[in-house]
């Protein structure tokens, strides 16, 4: 039975989830609008490539110490330093895997341009895992929903900046 103290939660949980979404679909269509069908394309698959092999980075690390935490408390505390370190495996092997299928399997010079650019995006995707799992045991949902709305924010207002305050067009791309 949902209460008014456990409603609140879900409410700026839903809020933030409907402004990252916004930014995120703005910031889709005005690259629809400003790049051309083939700069589009590329933008598009070398963003779907990004977010397939981001989880890689951190794999499963969240879920980890969502389940440390509860079960341990602050006792868990001690997996934090090993965890750092595996995050820097797994982002080193992830970025090698983009790095490597860019070169060996791409021979479009755009495209390993702007996959090169957004494999900055896995390490982005890792730390908004680690972070939202910090937040879900702190019970810290005003901030849950704040960070989860920034990433599609940042990617907004990346690409308003590029339109329009660097005037870039899809004949700048080519």
């Amino acid at each position: 039975m949902l209460t008014k103290k456990s409603l609140k939660p879900i409410l700026i949980l839903i809020f933030g989830t409907l402004v990252g979404t916004g930014c995120g679909f703005f910031a889709q269509v005005l690259l629809a609008r400003k790049l051309g069908p083939y700069e589009f394309g590329v933008f598009s698959a070398s963003f779907a490539a990004v977010t397939i092999l981001s989880p890689l980075g951190g794999f499963g690390l969240n879920g980890f110490w969502l389940r440390v935490f509860t079960e341990e408390g602050n006792f868990a505390k001690r997996w934090i330093s090993t965890s750092y370190k595996y995050i820097g495996i797994t982002l080193t092997f992830t970025m090698a895997i983009l790095l490597v299928w860019v070169i060996a399997f791409n021979d479009d010079p755009a495209a390993r341009g702007v996959v090169s650019i957004l494999a900055v995006c896995a390490v982005g995707q890792t730390t908004l895992e680690l972070v939202t799992s910090k937040f879900q045991l702190k019970g810290q949902y005003g901030r849950l929903a704040v960070w989860q709305a920034v990433q599609h924010a940042a990617r907004l207002i990346a690409v308003l900046v590029l339109f329009y305050f660097f005037n870039l067009t899809a004949n700048s791309l080519t």
